[in-house]
């Protein structure tokens, strides 16, 4: 028998269609997750805070349920957010007024600055960790004389040269501080202070500026005194910002890795706007690695032979170098060269390799996407699970450990193999 169809008959086929693939929607998609409304309440004034900008940005692609409105005023944002109550907040902090005005408003928020012990969500850059980073450089060049320059009173630098000055005086060295003026009344005494503090000081000295503006701003009153760099004076700043490319010579810094400060802000937000439980409270960040450029260009020891064997060192760290090829270029015996080595640098001719190899390893891991096999070869390891070995030792991380750890993510509770 034929079966005739009527004209509604697309129409309910179409219709139970609709109906089933709902039904199965409803139970198989992912719920949606409600979107927040996000206020980032700083300027991005220089590399520092455009990097933890950078860093908020990527976590919300990665969520994609924030809505970001960006405000540069505080004043202005505090009045506005009065009236409009977000979700949550980033917020740079200068002073604990401003934390009482935004607490009276009741909306969670995160700040990415730690200038005192805050009772709020913090995340900041492990500031005494740059100092010591930074000192433990001029160090390896060989340097016996430091200067710190900074501003005093300000948080951020008063910690980077409580890190710098402690390590220094730990080895028994001692640190003259001067302070820095690059702009106002002050100015011209204290570039006066600080190029008479430069000329008296014994030369080589190694000399750490509390951000890379300030070390610009030495290396262009060096240049106009005719101070040789970096053979007198070697400068090392700190963010790795645009201008260490600009100046002659070209500035050595340290590389925080702010960005990292943008990431664990928002999911340290996220986790306040969820009303879970923030621990801990106050997140340092340490810093990276050293970008090494022309300022510290220098091996500064008054023993040749040892000089010569560090930048062996230096220009071989991409292969599998021993104690026995430094001995190869130097004319001493192993035993020489080991006690040299310990009464100048601190360190074994093999303890020195090492640790070139890791900070070698280190600058691949935060650049490239490099398997460990690759990274491994180009840091003068035999293979991936020597690097491991070396690497953790000399880190207390595994070098996949290390990179996870600068993508913000969870680290896991004992070592991964990393041979690939």
């Amino acid at each position: 028998m034929t079966q005739h169809f009527g004209l509604n008959t697309p129409i309910c086929a179409i219709f139970f269609g609709i109906s089933a693939f709902w039904g199965y929607t409803e139970k198989t998609m992912p719920e949606r997750l409600p979107s927040r409304q996000v206020v980032i309440l700083f300027a991005s004034v220089d590399r520092h805070f455009s990097e933890i900008r950078n860093g908020i940005i990527e976590y919300t692609a990665h969520q994609g349920h924030w809505l970001i409105d960006f405000w540069e005023d505080f004043d202005y944002g505090l009045k506005s957010l009065k009236r409009w109550k977000p979700d949550g907040i980033i917020v740079n902090l200068w002073d604990k007024k401003q934390a009482v005005g935004l607490k009276r408003l009741g909306i969670p928020f995160v700040s990415v600055t730690a200038r005192w012990d805050p009772d709020y969500p913090a995340i900041d850059m492990d500031d005494e960790a740059v100092g010591r980073m930074a000192a433990e450089h001029l160090l390896s060049k060989g340097l016996q004389h430091f200067i710190f320059v900074g501003y005093p009173g300000e948080p951020y630098s008063d910690r980077r040269q409580r890190g710098f000055c402690r390590i220094l005086e730990d080895k028994g060295y001692t640190v003259q501080v001067l302070d820095t003026a690059l702009e106002g009344t002050g100015q011209r005494y204290h570039e006066k202070a600080i190029l008479k503090a430069l000329k008296q000081s014994p030369y080589p000295v190694g000399v750490m500026a509390c951000h890379d503006i300030a070390a610009a701003h030495l290396i262009k009153l060096c240049n106009k005194a005719d101070i040789c760099m970096p053979d007198d004076v070697s400068i090392i700043g700190v963010d790795n910002n645009y201008c260490c490319e600009f100046t002659r010579p070209k500035i050595s810094s340290v590389e925080t890795g702010a960005k990292r400060i943008g990431l664990q802000a928002a999911a340290m937000l996220d986790q306040v706007m969820n009303k879970r439980t923030v621990n801990p409270r106050i997140v340092l960040v340490p810093p990276l690695h050293i970008v090494t450029r022309q300022s510290t260009d220098i091996i500064a020891l008054d023993d040749p032979i040892i000089a010569q064997a560090l930048r062996f060192i230096q220009q071989n760290a991409h292969l599998n170098i021993t104690v026995q090829d430094i001995l190869n270029q130097v004319p001493v015996c192993r035993r020489t060269l080991q006690l040299k080595f310990v009464e100048l640098i601190g360190r074994t001719p093999s303890q020195e390799i090492r640790r070139v190899h890791v900070e070698k390893a280190k600058q691949l891991l935060v650049d490239t996407d490099l398997k460990m096999s690759e990274i491994s070869r180009r840091c003068g390891f035999c293979d991936a699970p020597q690097c491991t070995v070396v690497f953790k030792k000399e880190t207390g991380l595994t070098p996949r450990q290390f990179r996870e750890q600068l993508k913000h993510k969870t680290l896991a509770a004992s070592p991964a193999s990393e041979a690939e």
